[in-house]
This record gives structure tokens, sequence and C-alpha cells, in this order.
């Protein structure tokens, strides 16, 4: 895992002040000899702090081995799951982000077969391992813990504030910098987050940079533009999906970011030769970004 890029985490200070973090659960977790988590969502940001031992994060089809002194966030809705790889130990923070006026919700679980709920209004605080864990994030997740299990009159306040601290100690500098860094800190968001529904304009915020810099600096590193660069990702995603799941072609093409199933099927066929419904009745099988081969009719 160290030869990965580094996840930049990034998030709006306004959207914090607009929708502060609320703590729905904090768990001290020691896993027994091969246990595992079963697969779930969340109705919350999940900060996983690995204490101890050695485990396996899964994250939708991502896999990435954890060990002591890592921290992981899986975000609203994705579906995880933690298994043991060696006297793993965990605590773990659930958040939610909501409006001043809204309730605090318990924390809910879904499984395989029942579908999340759309995700709530939260700042995008990145997906994926980070390694080096910075050591006052820690010891805000231990008070977190500490608080959680009190009887203090004062808790749901001491939860808040703590949970604003820790979301604090998490995020890096509001600007990545600039060139090839803010286009890698792109990249490296892009690859763990695995999100397909964003747009140029929000790439570039990521980065920091204005529009033309971007364009240059992503070009330099991947050899495409962005937009083009995102269209390989979203076909040879949707070619996956229906390759391996049953999902409708509509259900197909909104998962992978494009808003309308007509111009879905319309790029589809332009980059295949084939629209989707007739890559999924040949039983065409997944390849990866940028594969044109169409198979033979």
């Amino acid at each position: 895992m160290d030869r990965r890029p580094q996840t930049w985490i990034f998030c709006h200070m306004d959207d914090l002040l607009s929708h502060p973090p609320r703590v729905v659960g904090v768990n001290r977790f020691p896993f027994a000899p091969g246990e595992t988590v079963a697969r779930r969502a969340n109705s919350s940001l999940l900060v996983c702090f690995v204490s101890a031992g050695n485990g396996v994060l899964t994250i939708d089809s991502q896999q990435w081995p954890l060990a002591a002194g890592h921290l992981a966030l899986v975000p609203w809705g994705r579906w995880w799951s933690l298994a043991d790889a060696g006297a793993l130990a965990v605590l773990t923070v659930h958040l939610r982000f909501l409006p001043w006026d809204v309730p605090d919700q318990p924390l809910r679980h879904w499984f395989p077969g029942e579908p999340p709920t759309a995700a709530d209004p939260a700042p995008d605080l990145g997906c994926g391992p980070r390694a080096p864990v910075p050591a006052q994030a820690l010891a805000t997740a231990e008070a977190l813990l500490a608080a959680w299990a009190s009887r203090d009159p004062a808790r749901a306040f001491r939860l808040r504030a703590l949970a604003a601290t820790l979301v604090e100690t998490l995020l890096p500098p509001a600007r990545p910098g600039g060139g090839a860094q803010g286009a890698a800190a792109v990249l490296a968001w892009l690859a763990w987050s695995q999100r397909l529904d964003v747009t140029r304009a929000e790439l570039e915020r990521r980065s920091g940079l204005g529009r033309t810099a971007f364009g240059a600096a992503f070009k330099a590193l991947t050899g495409a533009s962005p937009a083009a660069w995102l269209l390989d990702r979203r076909l040879a995603e949707a070619r996956r999906l229906l390759a391996t799941t049953a999902e409708p072609v509509a259900a197909v093409a909104a998962r992978t970011g494009f808003g309308d199933p007509f111009h879905f099927s319309r790029c589809f066929r332009s980059r295949y030769g084939l629209s989707p419904r007739q890559a999924r009745s040949l039983g065409w099988t997944p390849a990866g970004p940028g594969d044109a081969a169409a198979p033979a009719r």
C-alpha cells in the first residue's frame, strides 16, 4: 500500500459550517481469527483506525491491505467489508453531516439486495486507506470513544466538538498545489473514490488550478484530456456492469455518470460498435479502459 498515491481529502469549509459533523457511532472492535464483517453500506462516513494487527478492507470491488497505524475512510452508501488477516483490531467512528435544524438520526446499515437510499448532503471526505495517520486524529478518536461511552450531561455537545476536531485534523491544505501536483492529487482522489459522475469543473476545483493549467497538467500525466479520460472509464465500467450484473441499462447509465440513457447508448455504440443491450445479449466479457474491441458478430 505504501506504493499507492497519496489520498487527498477535500472539503468545503462552508459545507462544514452549514452541515456540521454528528457522531452516530463509535466502537473498538477486536476481530476473532479469520473473522469478517459482513458486506454492508452505512448511513454514515466510516472512519476506521487500525489499532493492531493486519486486515483487508474491501470497498465495492477494490481491496486494500491494512495494518496497525493505518486509517481508512468509507463514504456513505458504499459497499464495504473488513476481514481479519492477523490479530486485527479497529476503532471505528461513524459521522454524518446534517444541517443544524435536522435532528440526530440513528446509524443504519444496508446489506446486499437492499439498495441504500441517496447519500446525505455531506462534504466529500475521500475514500480508501491513508498512512501515516495524524497523531491528533487518533487521539481525537480515542476521546470520541470515551465521550460516546460516558454519561456526561454535556455528552452531545462534547461529541460534536470532537467530531469537528477530527474532521479538521483530516483536512489537508485547502489547495494541494499547482501543476502536476494538483493533477496528480485529482487522479489519486479518482482512484480511491471511483467517482464517475464528476464534472470537469469539480476536478478543476479539487486540483486548485485554473481551467487551462489543469487541462495541460492532466494531459501531461495521462495522455488524454479530462473529458476523454473520464469517458473511457465510464464506458469501461458500464461494459463491466453489463457483463456482470442484471441491472437495467438505464441504471447502468446512471451509475456510470450518464444522466441520459440515450446519450449513454450513443456513446457506447460509438466506442464499441454495439448497443448496450446487444453487448449484454452476446455475453460480452468486460475489458480494461479504452479497449474498443467488439466481439465477432
